[in-house]
């Protein structure tokens, strides 16, 4: 998710229905993830203005996502059935970060989803241009994501405690952070950066049907 970046599907389930608490507490063998948008990355430039974006060598946003109300109520981009199947409390926990607006979704087994919408970083811009100044331990371009680019960006690299952030570039100059920290049974059993491209699809089809 950068300042720092969910169509059920079944395959969710496997990542997260292992899971047995995390509200009240880091459970044993995985950290908490970073909230959303806790990933500061370098602001534009005054010559880095939404029209003239991207920059620094990130992809452009071909066909720019229709955000509506999800900007300022991150916590409906999750819809109760996705949370069901997920394995995660609903609804998710509304919060708040210099960038905006953020929900969390856990269970009681440790795993989390935690989102936001940065509107303030100059999108993927922000994290390419964080990425030349070396700001990232880990940087990874990842497949798109329902269309939309995407990569992941890590301060510091937690991927072997089963936590992983992606950012997609929704529109040129907004991103959709996405972190997750895998339930402690899950861990080591599948790459968290995959399953959480799969969490960010389904978000990304609540978001494109309005919820």
């Amino acid at each position: 998710m950068a300042t720092r970046s969910i169509a059920l599907a079944a395959l969710a389930v496997a990542f997260l229905s292992s899971c047995t608490s995390k509200e009240g507490g880091s459970p044993t063998g995985v950290s908490d993830p970073p909230p959303a948008t806790s990933r500061t990355t370098t602001p534009p430039s005054s010559s880095s203005a939404a029209d003239e974006l991207p920059t620094d060598g990130a992809p452009k946003v071909e066909q720019p996502l229709a955000l509506g109300k999800f900007v300022d109520e991150p916590c409906s981009a999750l819809t109760a059935a996705q949370a069901a199947n997920l394995g995660v409390k609903f609804p998710g926990e509304a919060d708040a970060s210099p960038l905006g607006p953020t929900c969390v979704w856990t269970n009681p087994g440790g795993a989390s989803i935690n989102l936001g919408f940065n509107q303030k970083d100059g999108g993927l811009s922000g994290v390419y241009r964080a990425n030349k100044a070396g700001k990232w331990e880990y940087f990874q371009e990842q497949p798109a994501v329902s269309g939309y680019p995407a990569v992941t960006a890590l301060r510091t690299d937690t991927r072997n405690i089963g936590t992983c952030a992606l950012d997609i570039g929704v529109r040129d100059d907004v991103l959709l952070s996405v972190d997750l920290a895998q339930s402690v049974g899950r861990v080591g059993s599948e790459d968290p950066c995959k399953v959480t491209a799969r969490v960010a699809e389904q978000i990304l089809q609540t978001v494109k049907t309005g919820g």
